[in-house]
């Protein structure tokens, strides 16, 4: 093994034992990479913040990529951001989740199914639904229909009241 170390006691060592090849740069805080020729590692540790600076493009090559963090993930872009799968994507929140669009909002699936186990909500100035066949069930009360005006039902046959 070589090593350099400054008087103020940063390191560099270069290691040639074929259990432990690798290269380790630390300084006298405990900031250190490791390049581990072994295990064909790279390994950054920082006692506080990793910042990493592109003019350009920063891009990420991986078979696998995991980010953990103890606290919060924060992204934003000034312009898009855009997150594509090639099977399934989840998004999962231990209490709440929301969702903000300043001008549309589209969902687009073959089949879609809300499941809410307490109140669901919508309101909108306008709401129209449109399909081949429609039915709306309530399972144990009254199904209430209002309007501080009319309610019309409207069909090509003709209207069952049971």
């Amino acid at each position: 093994m070589k090593s350099l170390t400054t008087r103020s006691g940063h390191t560099i060592k270069l290691n040639d034992s074929l259990s432990s090849l690798g290269i380790t740069i630390k300084d006298i805080k405990g900031n250190s990479i490791h390049i581990d020729s072994v295990g064909d590692d790279i390994i950054i540790n920082a006692k506080r913040n990793i910042t990493i600076n592109a003019g350009e493009t920063f891009t990420v090559n991986c078979k696998n990529a995991n980010i953990l963090a103890e606290e919060s993930i924060n992204m934003n872009a000034e312009q898009d951001i855009t997150s594509v799968s090639g099977e399934s994507t989840s998004i999962q929140a231990g209490e709440s989740l929301t969702e903000i669009a300043a001008d549309s909002y589209v969902l687009s699936a073959n089949d879609a199914n809300v499941q809410v186990t307490e109140e669901h909500n919508l309101q909108a100035s306008t709401i129209s639904e449109t399909a081949e066949k429609i039915n709306i069930d309530s399972t144990m009360e009254d199904l209430d229909l209002s309007s501080p005006k009319k309610v019309n039902i409207q069909s090509s046959e003709k209207v069952n009241l049971f």
